[in-house]
């Protein structure tokens, strides 16, 4: 197959942009399984509820506030770091 090259630089029909040659996975990005249960109330177009892990339980209310609960669970930073 030969390969096409447009003014962009980009060539098709080659490999992908990320070399064979190294790893996807991120060292930093270490996995751990946590266990969450999530009660949720419906009334209506509004949800509320509680979010509790081991040791931890944190009532929410909306959207905002389940992803604020589980976030805090998890024990997710505010803020990336830049």
């Amino acid at each position: 197959m030969r390969a096409l090259t447009f003014e962009f630089g980009v060539e098709w029909g080659l490999s992908p942009d990320v070399p064979a040659r190294l790893i996807p996975h991120d060292a930093r990005m270490a996995s751990r399984r946590v266990l969450l249960q999530v009660d949720v109330t419906v009334d209506g177009p509004t949800i509320s509820g509680e979010v509790a892990a081991d040791g931890f339980d944190r009532p929410f209310s909306g959207r905002l506030g389940l992803i604020a609960a589980i976030e805090e669970a998890l024990g997710a930073p505010d803020e990336p770091d830049r």
